[in-house]
């Protein structure tokens, strides 16, 4: 069974069954290559960006150009919940200068989207992007005030724990 196959036939639910998935694919050849690619896939995207975020979180690095693919991606993502994995997986990425204005214009949409968890990590991903680059820090301060005065309490706990990582 091939990668894509694994991931379409996953119910999208089972954290078990994609962590089998993971556990089968992730010491192949072009695992992370094929996943970023599968981000331009629809049907795909939520079960490519879990791996990414698991391959990620298992201290993992994708390559330059696997990170600024996958940053490349990001607008075309359709589900909350690529898009969730895809900024949770920022904070194990080297931003390459080339994507910053990009990654930042992608994360101000998603200060909007209608998941609170979406939100709640793009403010993280502004964060990322101050660490990078303090030029965003200013803004990325500004955007925390308002955030603690009008989110739920899920966006301004990860906003806390933001904070606390002395960003």
């Amino acid at each position: 069974m091939s990668l894509a196959t694994a991931i379409r036939n996953w119910d999208g639910k089972s954290a078990d069954d994609i962590a089998r998935v993971y556990e089968e694919f992730a010491g192949r050849k072009n695992f992370v290559g094929s996943l970023v690619s599968y981000l331009e896939q629809e049907e795909l995207q939520l079960g490519a960006s879990w791996l990414l975020k698991a391959w990620c979180t298992d201290g993992k690095k994708l390559s330059g150009e696997q990170t600024t693919r996958l940053l490349a991606t990001l607008p075309a993502l359709q589900s909350w919940g690529g898009r969730l994995h895809c900024l949770q997986c920022l904070d194990f990425l080297a931003i390459p200068d080339a994507c910053e204005q990009p990654l930042e214009q992608f994360l101000r949409r998603q200060l909007t989207h209608e998941n609170s968890f979406v939100r709640a990590w793009a403010y993280n991903g502004y964060a990322v992007l101050s660490r990078k680059n303090s030029a965003y820090r200013k803004e990325t301060e500004s955007l925390f005030e308002m955030a603690m005065r009008d989110e739920p309490a899920s966006v301004k706990a990860r906003i806390r724990q933001v904070r606390k990582k002395n960003w």
